[in-house]
């Protein structure tokens, strides 16, 4: 792993949908998990090879695994996401022992080659997608796969760390916050951070999707709750019922805190807050949410182990 060459990388043209002020702090951050990347042996067969699937929302999730498995001696073909041919082969040139592919969903011929020689799946991305890869992957190569799930913050006070956490990806992937939960939030405090925050990290381009979604959740806050709104971000305080589990760019959505306990654990990813927690696969500190360490472990499963031989089991609470 050669991390001096990683931190030189300059994203700006890499396609990330992202700002360029953003793309360059969420690859600075992620570079500099790798120095605390873990280095712990793993019991069991080690893989020969591995295929990594990654999704397109966040376009530093290939990263740590190239790390821990290269680290171990395994190598590991990765599939280029949507857009993001260029990132990934930057990273790959890294490490050793690391290609990678081209591959679109649905194409079944390109899915043949990228399996081919591997000893195990890793997949992440939506619930479509990972029904399809256990539909055309062939019978008895072990597939372990992270469908959507989402990440919230609690908190007994407004907490300004939490507009970082919605800012890094744009909100994107499952480690962003889909909601706050907290009580007498101070809307003003909370503007001004968003606003700073647009200032530092301007928002990327929107989706048309992802424009409407954003429309009728604004709507949604003006006949219900309360609306602030600037250029690029918007604060949405809302009664719990209305309580999405879809995250949307530099939107903010805060509900009442005594609420937190509705939420399923077994559908979340991370849970942000100070103190005593409900149970969730990954807790941190509100402004660490999208600042994962390199760890063997995702949504609450050892993955290194999984891919090791260990039979993979779901996470519960």
């Amino acid at each position: 792993m050669d991390i001096e060459r990683l931190r030189k990388m300059d994203p700006a043209g890499w396609g990330t949908g992202l700002s360029v002020e953003n793309a360059r702090v969420c690859w600075a951050e992620a570079v500099e998990a790798l120095e605390q990347v873990d280095r712990e042996p793993v019991e069991g067969r080690a893989p020969r090879r591995v295929l990594l699937l990654a999704s397109a929302n966040v376009f530093t999730v290939p990263l740590p695994w190239m790390a821990l498995l290269s680290l171990r001696g395994v190598a590991l073909r990765v599939t280029a996401a949507r857009g993001l041919g260029e990132a990934t082969r930057a990273m790959a040139a890294a490490f050793e022992g690391v290609e990678v592919q081209e591959w679109r969903g649905g194409d079944g011929e390109a899915l043949k080659r990228a399996v081919a020689g591997v000893d195990a799946v890793m997949a992440f991305g939506s619930g479509e997608t990972m029904a399809a890869l256990r539909r055309q992957l062939p019978e008895g190569l072990p597939l372990l796969s992270f469908g959507p799930r989402y990440s919230v913050g609690v908190s007994t006070l407004t907490e300004p760390l939490a507009v970082e956490d919605l800012a890094r990806y744009d909100s994107r992937g499952c480690m962003s916050p889909v909601g706050w939960f907290t009580d007498n939030p101070d809307l003003d405090l909370l503007s001004l951070t968003m606003a700073e925050a647009q200032q530092k990290w301007p928002r990327g381009a929107l989706s048309e999707a992802e424009q409407v979604a954003i429309r009728a959740r604004l709507v949604l806050a003006k006949m219900v709750g309360k609306l602030r709104t600037g250029e690029g971000w918007a604060i949405l305080q809302l009664p719990s019922r209305f309580f999405s589990p879809d995250a949307l760019p530099r939107v903010l959505q805060i509900y009442p805190s005594e609420t937190i306990g509705q939420l399923d654990p077994r559908r979340m990813s991370t849970l942000a807050g100070r103190g005593p927690l409900p149970a969730a696969p990954r807790h941190c500190r509100p402004g660490q949410m999208q600042r994962p360490a390199a760890s063997r472990w995702h949504d609450g499963i050892d993955v290194l182990a999984c891919l090791w031989g260990r039979p993979f089991e779901e996470w519960k609470p």
